[in-house]
């Protein structure tokens, strides 16, 4: 629901300048927020399971057995499937980028790594 909002106020000119002004004010309440140095946060948003590149990463994060270190969060917000993989929505993936220490987000064909 959220997402269809941010996706309508993008249509609009007015709306971008606002999209903007509300990323700033995120970005600067995510330098006040602690970091958890044991959370990786995996984000799509376009999809309901994770794309090639996060998925990839997830892959490599296990193979690697970071999952005994390092609590792997995944925030796909149209999955059904909540419960495997630490899958969280998307109220809850907010709350999992604010909080963690590293964050990547895929986004069709590219993934960026976030450093919060």
């Amino acid at each position: 629901m959220i997402s269809h909002f941010v996706n309508f106020l993008k249509r609009k000119k007015i709306s971008r300048t606002l999209i903007i002004y509300m990323c700033k004010f995120l970005s600067l309440i995510n330098q006040i927020f602690p970091k958890n140095s044991k959370n990786i946060l995996l984000y799509v948003s376009s999809r309901d399971f994770l794309n090639d590149n996060t998925e990839a990463i997830y892959n490599y994060l296990l193979r690697e057995n970071y999952d005994k270190k390092y609590r792997i969060i995944c925030c796909v917000p149209k999955s059904n499937d909540k419960k495997e993989n630490n899958y969280v929505g998307y109220l809850a993936g907010i709350w999992y980028y604010l909080t963690s220490k590293y964050a990547f987000r895929g986004h069709f064909s590219k993934c960026t790594l976030i450093f919060s």
